[in-house]
């Protein structure tokens, strides 16, 4: 008996993991080994299948985090974590006969992995959890899982039993409340239902001005007064951009259709504005208070609009600031303050203050910013001044759509001279004369000749989604350039001011693709038919890629160095200069701590990350290059990056074929992937102000607005009928 015993606890053993184990013991968070020696005993032992194992592994290393009162992820993610630990037991154990020095190492380094903490915490615990002590925990944890769980803290069970008390009385107090109102109430209006979002909320003080007035006969009892202008209906009345005349005439109309009079309520311009502003204000404060800020980028884009707090002639300069998560890539506007001036210091200031306002000036680490020079300045550029406002160094990413703005108005400039006026003359003869001309274009072979690589990347582009209208247009247009079939037609033109930037891409295509059979309405001279042939293969040849890959700062540094690479290929000197002084003014992701990024992108092989990695220096170094680099591996990359984004950076210590099996490397990926180095988002929050600026006088009513229809539009986002039945 004792040998067979002995045989079956032998047979049970599983390598590397240990003897499965029914329960998880100890007063620490479960380890790695302690999830899988429990996930083998229900899987090996009890014969159930991986799913039930892992869940049921789950439910017992979920216990433990429950009673440390740490914050978890959601129960997939934790049991996919559980199941990707097996599975990487089961790739160990098919190649466990090897002796090669690769699969030892595989082998010990998961080891190593199970001995450490399963970390299943939530992603944004260190902000969700208040108490300061939690959270030391949690970070000893899961560095070295030194301390453990201790006894039950009464004190805090008991004010947790009493504040679960007092929620249970009044809800039964609601409910009672709301049975008795339903009795009494003759009637109501349908905009205050039952369902009325706000019946939790205190009254307000002007609620008393929306009523219905009874008939005042003996024996019929008044009705009681409701509010007619809920938070949701204030919401919409916001982000619909309606006027308080407007609002007061479309409820009068509604309530009239319903079946009430407008005599039976009190309702008047006067009402309605004031209802409304308490209602953004209240609506406006919870937005703030709710907001958890994590580890982001801050965006901030300036702009001259119309101030109607004074006469109508008055400008004022409004600065949009907006943060961006690293961890999920949300974007969350923070206000648009008014500026005295457009200094780097004004907007270094606004920047600042609204960052203490919303409590996130220790959760940033980059800033994202349009490069002009009071954004850049090396003494009293905005960048700096908050870098030294903040008392610490901050990832400097330089929009890198406005870079490629500059590149395309240089080349521009160079081919069809500078233009004086607020519009670009040449695209006036197309746009005044589009009735005139034939749309189609009459081309059966390529007008522009390019290479395989640029045709095969317009051919996958044109397959995409693109973000915005234009940027369709553009690679459309492209498409039929390069000889490549397009269903769509050719847009009328719309506008061509220079602030459009690429209207110069878009229209001088147009004016090329339709100059054949066009050319007595066009009317263009030999100069200008040259300058437009020059600047289009330019956009072509050159051009095109980057402003189509731009968007991923991983990949910033590879991209640069292949425009590099294709101006010094480029026929044309004059315009091939006038790109690389460009680039060379811009060289923002090209320096030591930007080019950095590179280690997480796909299009850097194995062999020279392990290159930059060897080279790697702790020096920062400056933003800007002298010497533009001809391949990735001529860029020096700082261990300065590391510190300022505060990511864990001990992977670059093991190989980089293991990096992708390493938890801080996909964490730092994960990080990275979400770091936005465009400032569209800023720009976004420009053209709120533009479209919201004279929707309130005052400038607190003004920020209230702005973050009432952020919100609305991220939780309606169509109008659909799951969101019409929720609005």
């Amino acid at each position: 008996m004792a040998n067979k015993c002995s045989l079956s606890r032998k047979n049970s053993y599983v390598w590397l993991i240990g003897y499965p184990k029914e329960a998880i013991l100890g007063a620490r968070l479960p380890s790695g080994r302690d999830a899988m020696r429990t996930f083998f005993f229900y899987h090996k032992s009890s014969k159930m299948t991986v799913g039930e194992s892992a869940r049921l592994t789950f439910e017992a290393v979920q216990s433990f985090w429950l009673k440390s009162r740490l914050p978890i992820r959601k129960q997939q993610h934790c049991i996919e974590k559980i199941k990707d630990l097996y599975n990487e037991h089961r790739k160990l154990v098919k190649n466990r006969k090897r002796n090669s020095d690769s699969d030892g190492l595989k082998q010990k380094h998961y080891s190593i992995k199970l001995d450490q903490l399963l970390d299943i915490s939530h992603s944004s615990a260190a902000q969700m959890i208040n108490n300061e002590e939690d959270r030391q925990f949690l970070k000893l944890q899961q560095q070295s899982r030194a301390g453990c769980i201790g006894m039950v803290d009464k004190k805090l069970a008991a004010k947790e039993k009493r504040s679960l008390e007092r929620r249970k009385r009044y809800n039964e107090w609601a409910i009672s409340v709301k049975k008795q109102t339903t009795k009494e109430d003759g009637f109501c209006l349908a905009t205050s239902s039952n369902n009325d979002d706000d019946t939790d909320v205190e009254d307000l003080d002007d609620d008393n001005e929306f009523i219905i007035k009874q008939s005042s006969r003996a024996g019929k009892k008044q009705c009681k007064r409701r509010r007619v202008i809920s938070s949701k209906v204030s919401a919409v009345l916001d982000r619909t951009n309606t006027s308080t005349r407007a609002a007061t005439m479309i409820l009068a109309s509604a309530f009239n259709k319903a079946g009430s009079s407008t005599s039976t309520v009190v309702l008047s311009k006067s009402t309605v504005h004031r209802q409304r502003q308490q209602r953004r204000k209240v609506a406006a404060l919870e937005i703030k208070t709710t907001y958890v800020p994590s580890i982001s980028v801050v965006h901030w884009d300036g702009k001259l609009i119309p101030d109607l707090c004074h006469t109508t002639t008055s400008i004022s300069d409004r600065l949009a600031i907006l943060l961006s998560s690293l961890n999920d890539g949300n974007v969350k506007l923070l206000g648009v303050p008014k500026l005295q001036s457009g200094s780097g210091q004004a907007a270094a200031n606004a920047v600042v203050d609204n960052l203490k306002s919303w409590s996130c000036e220790s959760q940033i680490i980059g800033m994202c910013f349009d490069t002009t020079a009071a954004n850049t300045g090396k003494v009293k550029g905005a960048c700096k001044l908050l870098e030294v406002a903040l008392g610490r160094n901050l990832l400097w990413l330089a929009c890198r759509h406005h870079m490629f703005e500059v590149l395309l108005a240089d080349v521009f400039t160079a081919c069809l001279g500078p233009s004086t006026g607020p519009e670009i003359a040449i695209f006036k003869l197309l746009r005044d004369n589009w009735s005139k001309i034939h749309h189609e274009s009459k081309h059966i072979f390529p007008l522009i000749v390019v290479s395989d690589t640029v045709k095969a990347f317009i051919s996958k582009e044109l397959q995409q989604k693109q973000l915005r209208e234009d940027y369709r247009e553009l690679i459309a247009l492209a498409a039929r350039a390069v000889g490549l079939d397009v269903s769509e037609p050719i847009r009328k033109p719309g506008a061509i001011h220079r602030a459009r930037w690429m209207a110069k891409a878009i229209y001088s295509l147009k004016m090329q693709l339709l100059l054949d059979g066009n050319e007595n309405v066009l009317q263009l001279t030999d100069q200008q038919l040259q300058g437009i042939q020059r600047f289009n293969h330019f956009v072509l040849k050159v051009y095109i890629q980057s402003w189509f890959t731009c968007c991923s700062a991983v990949d910033a540094a590879v991209n640069d160095i292949s425009l590099i690479n294709r101006l010094h290929d480029y026929e044309e000197v004059h315009l091939c200069k006038i790109g690389l002084m460009m680039i060379k003014r811009h060289s923002w992701y090209l320096s030591n701590e930007m080019a950095t990024l590179c280690l997480f992108s796909d299009l850097v092989s194995l062999e020279n990350k392990a290159a930059l990695v060897t080279a790697m220096i702790s020096e920062r170094g400056p933003h800007l290059l002298t010497t533009l680099p001809d391949s990735i591996t001529d860029v020096q990359i700082s261990r300065e990056f590391f510190t300022t984004t505060r990511i864990n950076c001990s992977f670059l210590d093991i190989p980089v074929k293991d990096w992708p099996h390493n938890n801080d490397y996909n964490d730092a990926l994960r990080l990275t992937k979400n770091l936005k180095c465009v400032n569209d988002s800023a720009e976004r929050g420009v053209a709120l102000i533009q479209k919201f600026s004279a929707a309130a006088v005052d400038e607190e009513q003004k920020q209230f607005l702005l973050q009432v229809v952020e919100k609305h539009r991220q939780d309606f986002a169509s109008c659909n009928r799951e969101d019409l039945e929720q609005i």
